[in-house]
């Protein structure tokens, strides 16, 4: 039976359930990284079977599967009340500078959310991963692939990099710097940290800058 209505985050979640969830991952990753849609299928939702974009985003991360062992670094299983409906957020709150929210859409009352990252490269890309309870089972119902670090850095973590460059008046370091965190600023389709908005405004201060230092 499923839980208590509610949002169990890694360890919160319970025993057997989260065993559950992981032997169903771990057939998961075992697909991707063979590049086997076909083997996938039978645990896709009807509508991911459907769409023709799977295949592509299949083989793309079935080749950044191939750059290093992937592991879990968030994973939620959810369980809806049933009055909640439509948009959902995930808020993050205990990972300091790297907080984050991710937003979903209900699809069932029971969901399972996992974000995978390699551990053993700096350049690292995340799949995530959603599952929902339906009628005829737990299946499959999004995937997604963004890149997550560059240099062993977040998005945060390289715009605090840049802000001090800038301070110490290093422009073209600093816009650099901004620019490889805009690139990691959506890991996830709907990832999103706090400061996202302030990193796009620092690097278009940060470009203009530099241009009228260096003409």
């Amino acid at each position: 039976k499923p839980a208590k209505p509610g949002t169990y985050q890694n360890d919160h979640i319970p025993v057997d359930q989260r065993k559950d969830f992981h032997d169903l991952t771990d057939q998961l990753m075992a697909g991707l990284k063979a590049n086997k849609p076909a083997d996938l299928e039978t645990m896709m939702a009807k509508e991911m079977i459907a769409d023709p974009s799977r295949l592509r985003l299949i083989e793309l991360i079935s080749n950044r599967l191939k750059e290093g062992e992937y592991s879990v670094l968030d994973e939620f299983y959810i369980v809806h009340k049933m009055t909640d409906t439509g948009a959902q957020k995930l808020n993050v709150t205990n990972k300091g500078i790297n907080n984050y929210t991710y937003s979903y859409e209900i699809n069932s009352p029971e969901m399972y959310i996992a974000f995978f990252t390699p551990r053993s490269i700096p350049n690292q890309y995340m799949v995530t991963a959603e599952f929902c309870k339906l009628s005829y089972g737990w299946k499959l119902v999004k995937l997604d692939l963004g890149q997550y670090t560059i240099n062993g850095k977040t998005a945060p973590e390289l715009f605090k990099i840049a802000k001090n460059r800038y301070d110490n008046k290093c422009l073209a370091m600093a816009t650099a710097i901004a620019q490889q965190a805009g690139q990691c600023t959506t890991p996830a389709g709907t990832w999103q940290y706090p400061d996202v908005n302030a990193i796009g405004d620092f690097t278009n201060k940060a470009i203009e800058q530099t241009k009228r230092k260096y003409e």
